[in-house]
């Protein structure tokens, strides 16, 4: 038999495509919206709190992360929804973003009138690592610093030749993490337990568990031990999700004093003597990571 097909041989079903147009029409819409605002991009109200912010970040970032859609222009999306998170997440980013939106007035004209000259908040896309937050939230990784190369990354990554196996390698952790998110995002009842002292919550517990890291603090109510604690398959699940929730809780106060400290450097650079600006480069550096120390302390996770 000669090699290649015959007449009688069916033609070749066509390769699937490696992603839905669902998928597609998503990044479009994301894209979109970048003409909107972050609020319009993470779907959120401008009245939205910060676990508000941080739930819809949750949800679109696992949606958008190029590893799970390979969609033309995901990576781009993706950027927009990190930048989206990095601003509104922040107090004092997100006020100067309510006021004067992705631009700042130029020094010596406060308020920013009308002609009044602008430039580009310290802030914009080049200085957030979208896959720094990603890290920070769902355990792959810290936050490092700035890589402005790393976005081309994702277009090679698209462009690269499809390896089946490797696909789905990458994206069963997506999708366990998606799942995760959902379930977290979706609450059947009322949490078993607080990391703080607050309301019904007032009862003081320390994980104990096998295999968890011990000694976490929480706070639980008055019935958690007619409901829990006498099983220990309930309390060990419970014990668990404290750790998950104490290091995601660490992760990101970390980057947040982490993002505090690069605005002291950055102001402390904008200093106008050299005796100021060493001044507050010292202050910038000797400013607290307590949540970063606490992370490594606990979890051995180095910031």
């Amino acid at each position: 038999r000669p090699c290649g097909p015959t007449a009688a041989d069916p033609a070749p079903a066509p390769a699937a495509a490696p992603y839905t147009p669902q998928q597609a029409d998503a990044v479009k819409k994301v894209i979109a919206l970048k003409r909107s605002g972050h609020y319009a991009v993470l779907g959120v109200q401008r009245t939205a709190t910060e676990d508000e912010v941080k739930k819809a970040y949750r949800k679109l970032a696992l949606k958008f992360h190029p590893d799970k859609n390979r969609a033309p222009n995901a990576d781009e999306a993706f950027k927009c929804i990190g930048l989206a998170f990095a601003t509104l997440s922040d107090r004092e980013k997100r006020a100067h973003y309510d006021r004067y939106g992705d631009d700042e007035p130029e020094q010596g004209m406060p308020g920013g009138g009308f002609g009044a000259r602008r430039r580009r908040a310290p802030h914009h896309a080049e200085e957030v690592d979208v896959e720094d937050i990603f890290n920070m939230f769902f355990g792959t990784g810290v936050p490092g610093g700035v890589r402005r190369q790393q976005q081309p990354q994702f277009r090679r990554r698209q462009q690269a030749p499809p390896n089946q196996l490797a696909q789905f390698m990458n994206i069963v952790p997506l999708l366990f993490l998606f799942a995760l998110t959902f379930l977290n995002s979706t609450p059947l009842h009322e949490p078993a337990f607080s990391l703080e002292r607050r309301g019904k919550y007032a009862v003081e517990r320390f994980t104990k568990s096998r295999g968890v890291t011990r000694d976490i603090r929480y706070f639980v109510s008055e019935t958690f031990s007619a409901k829990h604690a006498r099983d220990p398959y309930a309390l060990a699940r419970v014990d668990q999700s404290v750790e998950t929730e104490y290091e995601t809780s660490l992760r990101y106060g970390c980057f947040a004093q982490r993002e505090q400290q690069r605005r002291l450097q950055y102001a402390a650079r904008m200093k106008r003597t050299r005796t100021q600006r060493e001044d507050a480069l010292e202050r910038a550096k000797n400013y607290p990571l307590s949540d970063c120390a606490k992370l490594e302390e606990v979890f051995g996770v180095r910031a």
